[in-house]
């Protein structure tokens, strides 16, 4: 790919060889290489493999030769984004991101007559990531009123309104400042069609008590387990009746009702109260929900606990179903309540091996008792069940 004599003075390969190709540049050739592609509109790919080149060598420390000429980049890059010839600017303000370069924060929060006519990349798309990346005060400041400019639709862009608040929601979710958040929730409240699966997930990594409501929503549509991710990290008494829907019905999926379930038991203490009228009146119902039962009582549950709590635990140690037997063990071991000993000891017994080697390794983790290692001692030798004995032989040694 040659071009000439006023082109740049490099001959770019073909794309199958040019990351190759830009790897082996010296960092002084590659900025100047990087410089002149940023000016040729057929050179995107070249120009997208010197910055991912740059982000790399600004992501490591580097040599005092790389450091000078990722300087030299930054000033490249400052440079192209206030002349009308450039042609690349999404892989300069990629650079100016990854290199963090405080000094282009008026660039990048600012809108130029000649790049408003092509894509407003600069100021809805990249910039926005490389503001946060930045991270600075003045930085998150831009970034905070893009976000509100993007809610209010005065943005002009090619591209579609959806991705241009999924960019900035990602960005603002790099932040995560109050304001960011602040600004976060208003696009949550303003969007348009349902974001992607990574924005989405980015979101309920840093949501608080008041994105419940976009959470909540998220749980009703396609994207239920990035809704349920935030619920739990927000651990709210307000969702708990849609997750104990979704854990008592037959119809949810093996993940969502695995996370449904985490939802729950994130609410501590609360999460008894609450879960155990709904699901202990309706025990015939569905196996699988009993067994949720158990295990977010003993994940919720403190030792000092209302005195129902392990009795229910106790009465599904005689539940028909082997593996909510299994699952009401191992939460009453988690209790850690001495008046359940004698009820553990007796499910050593059970005919089911699965039960049998839980409860076995449920006892390991209570006090030691003469009565307890008794019993361990004798399984551990005893039992027709391999894994039986050598979870009662692991359990006399934990």
């Amino acid at each position: 790919m040659d071009h000439g004599a006023g082109g740049p003075w490099v001959k770019w390969p073909g794309h199958g060889d040019l990351r190759t190709f830009v790897d082996g540049l010296a960092p002084d050739e590659l900025v100047a290489a990087f410089a002149k592609a940023l000016t040729y509109p057929r050179l995107g790919g070249p120009a997208a493999a010197a910055a991912r080149r740059l982000g790399r060598l600004a992501r490591a420390a580097g040599t005092p030769e790389e450091q000078q000429a990722l300087a030299g980049a930054v000033h490249a890059c400052l440079a192209a984004l206030s002349s009308a010839e450039c042609r690349q600017v999404d892989h300069a303000v990629y650079v100016l991101g990854m290199a963090r370069a405080e000094e282009a924060v008026p660039a990048l929060s600012a809108t130029p007559p000649t790049h408003r006519a092509r894509s407003c990349a600069l100021v809805t798309h990249e910039a926005a990531v490389a503001l946060a990346r930045i991270g600075s005060p003045a930085a998150a400041a831009a970034l905070v009123r893009i976000a509100g400019e993007v809610e209010a639709g005065r943005l002009p862009t090619r591209r579609s309104c959806t991705q241009c608040e999924e960019q900035v929601a990602l960005a603002l979710c790099m932040l995560a400042t109050p304001e960011a958040l602040d600004a976060l929730l208003g696009l949550t409240r303003t969007m348009q069609e349902l974001w992607q699966e990574k924005v989405v997930h980015a979101v309920a990594r840093v949501a608080d008590q008041r994105f419940v409501p976009f959470l909540l929503e998220l749980c009703a549509g396609p994207r239920r387990a990035a809704g349920l991710v935030g619920l739990a990290r927000v651990a709210t008494l307000r969702a708990a009746p849609a997750m104990l829907e979704l854990v008592r019905s037959d119809a949810t999926d093996r993940r969502t009702h695995r996370l449904a379930a985490q939802a729950l038991a994130a609410l501590g203490p609360r999460a008894a109260y609450v879960a155990s009228p709904r699901i202990w009146e309706n025990r015939g119902a569905s196996p699988r929900a009993r067994r949720a039962f158990a295990w977010i009582l003993g994940r919720a549950l403190t030792p000092d606990a209302g005195p129902q709590f392990p009795e229910q635990l106790t009465e599904l140690l005689a539940d028909p179903d082997p593996t909510v037997r299994a699952a009401a063990a191992g939460a009453l071991a988690r209790l850690a309540d001495p008046r359940t000993d004698a009820d553990l000891l007796n499910a050593l017994h059970d005919p089911d091996y699965r039960v049998r080697a839980r409860t076995a390794t449920a006892l390991g983790r209570l006090p030691r008792t003469v009565d307890t290692m008794a019993a361990l001692a004798h399984v551990a030798t005893n039992d027709p069940v391999r894994c039986v004995r050598s979870a009662a032989h692991a359990a006399q040694w934990h």
